[in-house]
């Protein structure tokens, strides 16, 4: 698992973790909050496209901190690549509002411009 300084769960990368989902899947039966396991949950399924399993997982991340801007980024990235558009400029909105001039604010006004550009 890659971690960045400043990461809340190292779990900023789309490339696919070296994690067993099924274990993921059986510690979070256990402990369906902990916010460590579906964050590594959710970058795994929307690695292997299971987006609507991402989906899932990043709106209970964002139960638990409704102010990450990570959570509100990837989720926007999840609902764009479901078809999901306007839900997606919506939760890069966020991400630049809550992260702003941080690193997250700046991915999320890319994604917005490239939206604006290909609509």
């Amino acid at each position: 698992m890659t971690r960045l300084p400043g990461d809340s769960v190292g779990i900023t990368h789309y490339d696919s973790p070296d994690v067993d989902i099924e274990e993921i899947e059986r510690m979070l039966e256990s402990d369906p909050m902990n916010e460590g396991f579906l964050a590594i949950a959710a970058l795994t399924y929307y690695s292997s496209g299971e987006l609507e399993k991402a989906l899932f997982a990043y709106e209970k991340l964002l139960t638990i901190d409704v102010r990450s801007p990570e959570y509100h980024y990837c989720m926007g990235n999840t609902c764009y690549r479901l078809g999901r558009k306007d839900e997606a400029l919506h939760q890069w909105q966020l991400t630049a509002n809550l992260d702003e001039g941080g690193r997250y604010a700046r991915r999320a006004k890319k994604r917005l411009e490239e939206a604006m550009l290909n609509s």
